[in-house]
């Protein structure tokens, strides 16, 4: 190339700053996975930048909740129940009931009646039955109105013809149906028989819809494959239905709803618009569509604007329980103010721990399904929606372009401190105003890329005049990675100031493991074949740490001090810290196998775990210093692993383990004890295995709960017989063991008043 063309080929900062611009422009138009990504997050993280907002106070939640579990009973209740639920809301005013919840199957009830004119009670079984059914029939030649009249009261009283007439009673009830947009999750039983759906459509759908001279159908918009309705003695009793399919995002956040799903030529509206639309005149309800899309939705109270695709972006309220709360078993005992009913939008849902659906939105990891259909009703009711305007997509791509032009001439100007100054202010300042725009005018414009654009520049522009930085820091890394750990170098580089001894105080977990009878053991060996033995057992127990992303702290001879949450942040550090225990029992088993053939003695190992906070940073001395963790939680996990050896257990969590992992890990309560050298008590878990995987669960675990309960109730008789019960069942378990001892004694000598069940251990 000749010389006098080169310069035109020539990198410099402000052509870097222009082809990122460009680069960037590209990507926006590609829309990869991962910057969508970030930019949902942003978009949830201005949510929670904004706050709580205030509800029009039209919407109230019937919560089947943990207090209304405990007075009414499990769910799902019976229809007798939800009946008597319904007519109480009725009665109090509501102006409409949406029911988040779904009767698929009739409900399985045989009483007497039932039993006399079922065909399917054999008679055989029962010889009272079918003296009472020949003397009925001896009734029905003699009298067949009475036999026609106890054939209509068993009808009437089945549970499901008395929800059926509760709805139809009430006129104000809409119910909710579930589709299947997937065929592979349609049962086999259902795929093979499917329901006759089409009497229920047209009580599902929007009673106007509005097509462009150019419109057929709705490709674009969701088309389930299947509905999972009511069973029709209640369906044929509603006013309306409403599907209650929620579509989350990729990252599984709820941040939209589809307002419309085409099925069978129907348009139908989701439970949220249904209730909302037989609040008042259901019949001023229209769907426009033209050939781009959902153009939106007219109703009586206004407009409602949707994407092409008939979804609708939730701009929620705040966090779970922004909307009034209304327990369940307070409405059908008649404790509650009628008030705080009549003439609201009553949605009845389940908000108990355990059983519904839980949801993630922008501003809660946890919330109820049935809250979300109120943030819609709100939304629709205040008109307050957060909408991606037509205009947004080309300003955000005339923005790339000025920011990349007008960054590249700049920063090479600057000196790099005032360049870092700038760079930074401007970004704070795109972030500041894009978040106002969203919260003052419900404008969601996009964030990500103008504020990659904005550091990419400066990083495009300096890395012409820090090239040789960038090379000595390489330098640097490769050679303290020879004698730190990677995890340690990478503080180092990002914070110099961490060469330094002390420490912060974080909510950590923290694995005890210590071999039984080791000196025992180590009788037996040579010098080098116990070396072998522990390198070995030392390795693999090793690998199954850093499996679960663990930091392995230190080896204390045959014990092992394991960290999870630390260096690198981990929100699951409990569940990690257990995973490995089970993992490092698993992986025993082979080594105890591969011994046994070669000659070499049985280990046996115990496990703590516990969490809580500590000190975590580098200690030691000036010149020595060790990255660490101290304080009394990592103390506790130490007597944790030590009393596997006083109930033959092999892994113990604390309560404060325990309340982290519960949902996922089958444990049993062992015991509230004080430990040596603490003077609160704590809850001792055995962790047995995970949830699903075949570990054991039920019988014996829930006799041994139940033991224990009588234990701190001082019910010593019967204690001891369910920890007896524990042994039948389960065999050898030296903790019903210990409990019948302690029940025998303390039989025989009973504590004094106000005995709160601890054991104290004296021992380590």
């Amino acid at each position: 190339m000749p010389r006098r063309f080169r310069p035109i080929f020539q990198w410099t900062a402000f052509r870097v700053s222009a082809a990122l611009s460009l680069v960037l422009v590209l990507l926006y138009l590609l829309e990869p996975p991962i910057l969508q990504l970030f930019e949902l997050k942003a978009y949830d993280f201005r949510l929670r930048w904004r706050g709580e907002i205030p509800t029009t106070g039209q919407v109230v939640i019937v919560a089947i909740d943990e207090r209304s579990l405990q007075e009414l009973g499990q769910w799902p209740w019976p229809r007798v129940v939800m009946a008597h639920l319904i007519e109480k809301l009725s009665k109090a005013g509501a102006r409409v009931i949406g029911l988040d919840v779904i009767w698929a199957e009739p409900e399985q009830r045989l009483g007497v009646l039932d039993a006399l004119y079922a065909d399917t009670v054999s008679v055989g079984q029962l010889p009272l039955l079918g003296e009472l059914r020949g003397r009925l029939n001896q009734l029905a030649k003699k009298n067949p109105d009475m036999d026609r009249f106890l054939r209509d009261v068993t009808k009437a009283m089945h549970p499901d013809e008395v929800l059926a007439r509760a709805i139809r009673e009430s006129q104000k009830v809409v119910l909710g149906d579930f589709f299947f947009t997937n065929p592979e999750e349609v049962p086999e039983a259902l795929a093979a028989a499917p329901r006759e759906d089409s009497p229920i459509l047209a009580q599902s759908a929007y009673p106007v819809v509005r097509k462009g001279r150019s419109v057929v159908g709705a490709p674009f918009v969701p088309r389930p494959y299947l509905i999972k309705g009511n069973i029709p003695v209640i369906e044929r009793s509603a006013r309306a239905f409403g599907y209650f399919n929620m579509i989350p995002d990729t990252d599984g956040v709820v941040r939209s709803v589809p307002l419309v799903m085409e099925y069978r030529g129907h348009y139908l509206l989701p439970l949220s618009l249904q209730t909302l639309r037989f609040s008042g005149d259901p019949s001023q309800w229209i769907i426009h569509l033209e050939e781009y899309g959902v153009a939106g939705i007219q109703w009586e109270g206004g407009w409602i604007p949707t994407t092409e695709l008939g979804f609708m972006h939730i701009n929620y309220r705040g966090k779970d329980r922004t909307f009034p709360y209304v327990s369940a078993s307070d409405v059908v005992r008649d404790r509650f103010n009628p008030e705080e009913i009549r003439g609201k939008i009553v949605l009845v849902g389940a908000v108990a721990t355990g059983i519904y659906d839980l949801r993630v939105t922008p501003l809660a990891s946890v919330f109820p399904g049935v809250e979300v259909h109120a943030n819609v009703i709100d939304n629709v009711i205040k008109g307050d929606f957060i909408l991606r305007p037509e205009w947004a997509s080309l300003m955000d791509m005339l923005l790339l372009v000025c920011l990349g032009l007008g960054f590249g001439w700049l920063f090479a100007r600057l000196p790099p401190i005032a360049g870092g100054a700038f760079m930074l202010g401007v970004f704070g300042a795109n972030l500041y105003v894009n978040t106002l725009v969203l919260v003052r005018w419900g404008a969601w414009l996009n964030v990500i890329y103008p504020s990659l654009m904005i550091p990419m520049s400066y990083l495009g522009v300096s890395i012409f005049k820090y090239i040789h930085e960038e090379r000595e820091k390489r330098k640097i890394k490769g050679a303290f990675q020879a004698y730190v750990t990677p995890a340690v170098v990478h503080q180092i580089l990002k914070d110099p100031n961490a060469l330094k001894l002390g420490g912060e105080q974080r909510v950590l977990t923290v694995l005890f493991s210590d071999i039984r009878g080791f000196t025992t053991i180590s009788e037996s060996l040579t010098p080098e074949g116990l070396v072998h033995l522990l390198n070995e057992y030392l390795t693999e127990m090793s690998e199954v740490i850093f499996r679960h992303e663990g930091t392995v702290d230190k080896y204390i001879g045959d014990a092992i001090m394991a960290i999870y949450g630390a260096p690198l942040p981990q929100e699951d550090h409990p569940i990690r810290a257990c995973l490995t225990a089970l993992d490092m029992m698993h992986e025993l088993a082979k080594l105890q196998m591969s011994w046994e053939e070669r000659g070499m003695p049985r280990i046996d190992i115990g496990i703590g775990v516990n969490t809580g906070e500590m000190v975590v940073g580098n200690m030691g001395s000036q010149r020595r210093f060790d990255y660490t963790v101290m304080g009394d939680a990592v103390n506790l996990a130490s007597r944790l692993e030590g009393l596997n050896k006083q109930y033959g257990t092999h892994i113990i969590i604390s309560e404060f383990t325990h309340e982290r992992v519960e949902d996922l890990l089958v444990c049993r309560e062992l015991d509230c004890v004080r430990v040596k050298g603490k003077a609160k008590p704590v809850t001792l878990y055995e962790v047995l295995g995970r949830k699903g995987d075949g570990s054991p669960a039920g019988t014996w675990i829930e006799v041994f709960s139940q033991g224990l309960r009588y234990y701190r109730e001082l019910q010593w008789e019967r204690a001891m017989e369910s920890f007896q019960r524990v042994l039948a069942l389960k065999g050898q378990d030296t903790p019903s063991t210990i409990y019948l001892e302690r029940c025998r004694t303390l039989q025989a000598s009973p504590p004094e008043p106000g005995w709160d069940g601890v054991f104290e251990w004296k021992t380590k």
